[in-house]
């Protein structure tokens, strides 16, 4: 079978495989700050993300008031939109 020279290592083909197999759903957070840099690197990998027909219909907003993120917390219980378990 013929190589495309632009195809991805079986390194790097397992990679992908093993991080799918362990992707995780996260519930509970630290409160620490993220790294700007590593904030940048994780909203240039989230948009790179699949969607149908490459429209890409998310937004991401940034609150880093703890005052607003708390407020916003307690109006998703109250609406019935939050998470069943938290941690701040």
């Amino acid at each position: 079978m013929n190589k495309s020279p632009n195809r991805f290592s079986d390194h790097e083909i397992d990679a992908v495989y093993r991080t799918i197999a362990e992707r995780r759903d996260m519930r509970h957070f630290k409160s620490d700050p993220v790294d700007p840099e590593t904030l940048q690197r994780l909203l240039l990998a989230a948009h790179h993300g699949p969607s149908v027909g490459f429209m890409q219909p998310w937004r991401f907003i940034r609150i880093s008031d703890k005052a607003l993120r708390n407020k916003l917390h307690q109006l998703t219980y109250q609406y019935g939109t939050g998470p069943q378990t938290t941690r701040r």
